[in-house]
C-alpha cells in the first residue's frame, strides 16, 4: 500500500518520541487522481440465502455472498483474521491463548468434526472463538517497537479494539467467563508479514485478562489510547493505555462505568461518548425496547491532567413547553413498566422530520480531583439528571468545519421488523445536535434520517468529507432473516433534507457473508451464532496524532494527502481492509 519508510526517517525524528511526522500529510495514495464524486452506488443489498449449507444442521446459516462496492471503489485486504500475531499471548487461567488476529486459540477457524445424526441433527465443531475486531485508530507515530528489537516497525499504525462473542460463548462450549479476552492490537502497516500484527495490550496491571473493547480513540493531550468495553456498570467505562500498551488503567473513577462505545475528543479535551446497551421490551409492545441509553460528554478541568477531575454530562432534549424529554420507569428487563417509555409522546416527537428542539448538556456527576472513590454508575447518574434516553446511540462524531459545535450520532433501534415502534425510530435514526452557545452547552436538536426496513440499525460512522458522512448498518440476525438481506454502508449528504420524498442515501457497499460467517449460525454451541459479516470499525483519517488531527478538526480528503479509509468485518473471518479508488472505473 505504499506505506514503507526508511529507518533514517524514524531516527531523524527521534526514537521513542510520539510525534507527528512531516510525511503524514504528504503521503499520497495510488489512484489519487480519480475524482471522489459522483459515486454510482450499489442498487441493492446482498440477499441472505436461507438454504442450509449442510443437511439437518440445526439453524443452518445459509450460503455465502460476496461484498458489492460501488464501481468507483474497491477494498484491499490489510490483515486477515487468521493472521498470526508476532507475540502470541499465553492463556490466562481458563481464558484461551491468543495467536491470531481475530480468533482465540480454543479451536480451529474451520470446524473439523461433525457430531449428531440425521434424526436429531448435526453439529459442527470445535470452532475457535471470534474476538471481533471493531473500531480502530489510524496514527502516524515514530519510535514504536515490538517483539523484535532489531526490526524497524515503521511509522504508520492501526490500533484495533477487539470485542468478544456477542452471545457470550467461549470456544468449545465454554461459558462466557472462560472465553472472554479483550485486546488492543497494533497493525504495523509498514511491516512485513511476520511483524504485521502486534498485541499491545491484553491484560491489566495485575496480569488479569482485559475486558472486550468496542470503542477506541486517541487522546492527543495526554498521549493515551482510550478504549471502551461495552459492559454495564460496574465493569464498563473507559480504559487508558500508552501507545505501547503500558500503564493500563480503568478510568471509571472519572468517566463513570456504563456500556460505552464510540468516543470522540474535542480541542478543549472534552469527549462525547455513546452508550449501547438497550432497554427491556414491553408487554403491550413485546417487540419494542425501551430507550434507556444516553449520549454523554466528559468535560475535564484540565485536558492534560485527568486527575484534575471534571464532570460527566448527558444530552437533554426539551419539549415545546421547556420540560425535559426524559420518561421515567424503564428497566433493562422485559415488563409492562417499559410500555409507557416505549410509547412516550416526547420520544416519539424526536423522530419527526421538520421539527427542531432546544437541547443542552446537563451535569450528571461532578468528579473531584483524584476521582471518585470507585467507578460510578453513569447511566443511573444521568437518569437522575433527567437526560434524554435513546435506542442504543452507538457512535457520535463531530462534523468537520463546524469548530466542534455540530454532533451527529446514530441510534441503532430495535432491529426487528415486528417492533411496534418502527414508525417512531424502531428501525434506527440519525440525529444532529448543534451547539449555539458553547459556554452554556445549549443548542438545537433535530432528526436527520428516520430508518426504515431498507435503511436500519445504524452503528459506526465516519465523515467522508465535510459534507458527506458514512453510516454502517448493524441490523443483526433477526432483521436479516426477516428482510432477506444483509447490511449496507450508506453515504448521506449533510445538506440534504431526507424528509423530502425521494431523497435517499447512497449505498457505497452492500455487505455479503464469508464462509466462516455462513457456518457461524450453526455453531452456537461452540462459538458465535452471528450469521453475518458485521460492517464495523470504519475510520477516515490522515493519522495526525497531534491535537490538529482530532477527527472533526480537518475536512477529510479520502485517498489524497495522506487520508485513508479503513474498515473491518466482524463475526466471520474477521478481516481488516483499506478502501481505495478502483482504477478500472477510470477506463484505464
Amino acid at each position: 500500500m505504499g506505506f514503507r519508510r526508511s529507518l533514517s526517517v524514524a531516527l531523524a525524528v527521534g526514537v521513542g518520541a510520539i510525534v507527528p511526522l512531516a510525511g503524514a500529510a504528504g503521503h499520497t495514495h495510488r489512484g489519487s487522481s480519480w475524482a471522489s464524486y459522483p459515486y454510482a452506488g450499489v442498487p441493492n443489498a446482498r440477499p441472505k440465502a436461507t438454504t442450509g449449507v449442510f443437511p439437518n444442521i440445526s439453524a443452518a446459516g445459509g450460503d455465502t455472498q460476496p461484498n458489492a462496492w460501488t464501481r468507483e471503489l474497491r477494498d484491499a485486504l490489510i490483515v486477515a483474521g487468521d493472521q498470526p500475531v508476532e507475540n502470541p499471548s499465553p492463556a490466562i487461567g481458563s481464558k484461551p491463548a491468543i495467536k491470531l488476529f481475530s480468533f482465540l486459540d480454543d479451536g480451529t477457524q474451520v470446524p473439523t468434526t461433525i457430531t449428531g445424526d440425521s434424526t436429531s441433527g448435526y453439529q459442527l465443531g470445535p470452532f475457535a472463538t471470534h474476538t471481533s475486531p471493531d473500531k480502530m485508530v489510524y496514527l502516524v507515530l515514530s519510535g514504536q517497537h515490538g517483539a523484535d528489537a532489531a526490526y524497524d516497525y515503521g511509522t504508520h499504525f492501526l490500533f484495533v479494539a477487539h470485542e468478544w462473542p456477542s452471545i457470550g460463548f467461549g470456544g468449545n462450549g465454554n461459558p462466557a467467563s472462560a472465553g472472554i479476552r479483550g485486546t488492543i492490537m497494533r497493525v504495523n502497516l509498514d511491516a512485513d508479514f511476520a511483524h504485521r500484527v502486534t498485541i499491545v495490550a491484553d491484560r491489566d496491571a495485575d496480569g488479569n485478562a482485559l475486558p472486550g473493547f468496542d470503542g477506541i480513540t486517541w487522546d492527543p493531550f495526554r498521549k493515551k489510547l482510550l478504549a471502551s468495553p461495552e459492559e454495564r456498570s460496574p465493569n464498563g467505562g473507559v480504559w487508558s493505555f500508552n501507545a505501547d500498551g503500558s500503564d493500563p488503567r480503568n478510568e471509571g473513577a472519572y468517566f463513570g462505568a456504563s456500556s460505552y462505545e464510540g468516543m470522540q475528543i474535542a480541542p478543549d479535551g472534552s469527549m462525547i461518548i455513546a452508550e449501547d446497551d438497550g432497554g427491556g421490551k414491553g408487554v403491550a409492545n413485546p417487540n419494542a425496547k425501551a430507550p434507556m441509553d444516553y449520549v454523554y460528554r466528559w468535560v475535564p478541568n484540565d485536558r492534560s491532567f485527568l486527575a484534575g477531575g471534571g464532570r460527566l454530562e448527558a444530552l437533554q432534549v426539551l419539549a415545546d413547553d421547556g420540560t425535559p424529554i426524559a420518561p421515567r420507569g424503564a428497566t433493562r428487563s422485559n415488563g409492562a413498566n417499559n410500555d409507557p417509555v416505549i410509547t412516550d409522546a416526547g420520544l416519539r416527537s424526536l423522530h419527526s422530520y421538520g421539527r427542531t428542539f432546544a437541547a443542552r448538556w446537563v451535569t450528571c456527576q461532578v468528579v473531584p480531583a483524584g476521582g471518585m472513590p470507585a467507578p460510578y454508575d453513569a447511566n443511573t447518574a444521568c437518569y437522575n439528571a433527567f437526560a434524554t434516553p435513546f435506542r442504543r446511540p452507538e457512535n457520535a462524531v463531530y462534523r468537520p468545519g463546524t469548530h466542534f459545535q455540530e454532533i451527529w450520532f446514530s441510534d441503532t433501534g430495535d432491529t426487528d421488523r415486528r417492533s411496534e415502534e418502527n414508525a417512531n425510530g424502531g428501525y434506527g435514526s440519525i440525529f444532529r445536535f448543534v451547539m449555539t452557545d458553547s459556554a452554556a452547552g445549549t443548542g438545537s436538536f433535530n432528526l436527520v434520517f428516520l430508518g426504515d426496513q431498507n435503511h436500519s440499525g445504524f452503528d459506526n460512522v465516519a465523515w467522508w468529507d465535510k459534507d458527506h458522512v458514512v453510516f454502517e448498518e448493524d441490523a443483526g440476525n433477526t432483521l436479516h432473516t426477516q428482510t432477506g438481506h444483509f447490511d449496507s454502508m450508506w453515504m448521506f449528504d449533510a445538506n440534504a433534507d431526507y424528509g423530502v420524498t425521494g431523497n435517499k442515501p447512497l449505498r457505497l457497499l452492500a455487505a455479503g457473508r464469508d464462509p466462516i460467517a455462513a457456518l457461524s449460525q450453526t455453531l452456537g454451541k461452540y462459538g458465535l451464532s452471528d450469521d453475518e459479516n458485521e460492517l464495523t470499525g470504519i475510520t477516515v483519517s490522515d493519522g495526525d496524532p497531534s491535537p490538529d488531527g482530532l477527527l472533526g478538526a480537518k475536512s477529510p480528503h479520502p485517498f489524497h494527502g495522506g487520508w485513508h479509509v479503513f474498515y473491518t468485518l466482524q463475526h466471520g473471518q474477521g478481516n481488516l481492509y483499506e478502501v481505495e479508488p478502483n482504477p478500472w472505473a477510470q477506463g484505464s
